[in-house]
């Protein structure tokens, strides 16, 4: 992580800059989720960890192993074909 001096940017000639070294184990909070994925933040160095949701199924929903994200098992109604009236 790099931070940088009032007036001066990344592509500077003359960068005033520091960089700031993250020492020891990273520090997670609660996930976040989407439908396909879940993720946290290290509060630390700001480092994402990301990954897709794991599914153990169920009936009427399945749940990630993971983040504990719940997703609805939705059937959806297949129309019934009638037969033709024949006169």
């Amino acid at each position: 992580m790099e931070y940088f001096f009032n007036n001066s940017n990344y592509n500077s000639t003359n960068i005033g800059k520091i960089t700031v070294k993250h020492e020891g184990g990273h520090s997670y909070g609660s996930y976040s989720t989407n439908e396909t994925h879940h993720w946290r933040t290290c509060s630390k160095c700001f480092n994402v960890s990301k990954g897709t949701h794991v599914w153990v199924e169920g009936t009427a929903y399945s749940t990630c192993k993971t983040c504990k994200y719940i997703k609805l098992n939705v059937q959806r109604a297949v129309p019934v074909l009638q037969p033709a009236d024949i006169d």
